[in-house]
């Protein structure tokens, strides 16, 4: 709110800085398409030299609403306007800020190849970034461990992932292992564990008002009890979800927990239930 009522007036230098806090908030609070927005007006306003840091901003905003082509094309865009740039001496620098954005896109498309390689070389990018970064990047290559089958060994990464970031203090990189860790220890078929770690990690996303992970929290915490025959709280849990994802602007995530909606209403015997949400599905195809 700060930034926006200082917004008119200010120079052009100055409102690049306001635009970027309000990007930042309006992504904390889930406001996905005014972040959206104002990322476009940085944009206009960018030279050269910070045109790659807005670029991967938006390609990170346009992953988080899952429209991960236009995603990639803007982090690519970004990953090309650095190359003309000299080499970056930050602990952090933008060059591996992009690739580990790339990475995550990469896994969501499913292409795990790309996705390992990105992460192990945003990694090489940045061998003294702070711990937040290492953690974000673990928990990619985690993931694809986790999608290559490989559930013992990536329940381990992720509760390691865990104990890192709570010795770090960093919350919401604590909530994407606790979750992340839930959802191995389901599928290794601890169901109880499960349960408790996601439950952990929606309690925990709340009090720090991380949307994007509360959303993901109920989502599979709906899969968790469709599966232990809990179709109530399922469908409190997907409905949750629904909301979360439709605020965030996160059209992939609405078309698949309307999919998990209407099969759970078919199973419980609501067929004008399921019809409704099947339309709905379909509308977002």
């Amino acid at each position: 709110d700060l930034a926006t009522r200082a917004l008119p007036g200010a120079s052009p230098e100055d409102r690049f800085e306001l635009l970027g806090h309000l990007v930042e908030a309006q992504r904390l609070r889930g406001e996905l398409r005014a972040a959206l927005a104002a990322a476009e007006e940085m944009r206009a306003l960018a030279d050269d030299k910070r045109r790659p840091h807005v670029l991967r901003r938006i390609g990170e905003l346009l992953a988080a609403r899952g429209d991960h082509r236009a995603a990639l094309d803007a982090l690519e865009e970004a990953l090309g306007a650095l190359a003309a740039l000299p080499d970056e001496s930050e602990a952090l620098p933008e060059r591996a800020l992009v690739l580990a954005a790339m990475a995550e896109v990469a896994y969501a498309q499913g292409d795990l190849e790309s996705a390992q390689r990105f992460a192990d070389d945003s990694l090489g990018a940045a061998p003294q970034a702070p711990m937040a970064f290492h953690l974000r990047v673990a928990n990619t290559l985690d993931k694809v461990s986790f999608a290559r089958e490989r559930f013992e060994d990536a329940e381990a990464r992720f509760l390691h992932n865990l104990r890192l970031a709570e010795e770090h203090g960093l919350d919401h990189e604590a909530v994407l292992a606790r979750m992340n860790a839930g959802l191995a220890k389901h599928r290794r078929g601890q169901a109880d564990e499960a349960r408790d770690m996601l439950e952990r990690a929606l309690s925990s996303a709340r009090a720090i008002g991380d949307l994007h992970n509360e959303a993901f929290a109920l989502l599979n915490l709906g899969t968790i009890y469709q599966r232990t025959d809990e179709p109530g709280r399922a469908l409190d849990s997907y409905r949750a979800a629904l909301t979360r994802f439709s605020r965030l602007g996160n059209r992939a995530e609405v078309r698949r927990v309307t999919w998990n909606l209407a099969n759970l209403s078919c199973a419980i015997g609501d067929y004008a239930g399921a019809q409704n949400f099947l339309e709905a599905s379909r509308h977002l195809s």
